[in-house]
């Protein structure tokens, strides 16, 4: 029997401010999608983060549910960071060198 399974998107978000901490993002976002599409909705999603750096976080998602994520982003309470989806790719070889090009110039 053959499994098909969802296509993958990785999804680049930068933050601006004080960045909060991998525990308050994570916590956040699930609660935020939970909030909007409801529990089910949140185990289908495969949602996991892949990389937490200070100034950027790559997300892992299907392809389904990549706008209900977008969505849930924009829900965080904004006091002491603004979150802006940078990038949306199906390989996470290509978020990486974005990241890696992007900081190669500041330090230019």
């Amino acid at each position: 029997m053959v499994v098909k399974l969802d296509r993958v998107r990785y999804i680049r978000v930068d933050f601006f401010g004080q960045p909060p901490s991998i525990g308050h993002f994570i916590n956040g976002l699930r609660s935020n999608v939970r909030k909007l599409k409801g529990e089910l909705f949140l185990a289908t999603s495969n949602l996991h983060v892949v990389e937490y750096k200070d100034k950027y976080a790559i997300i892992k998602s299907t392809n389904k549910s990549r706008d209900t994520i977008e969505a849930a982003l924009q829900l965080f309470d904004f006091n002491e960071f603004i979150l802006v989806v940078k990038k949306v790719s199906g390989t996470l070889k290509s978020l990486s060198k974005t990241a890696i090009d992007e900081e190669k110039d500041e330090i230019e």
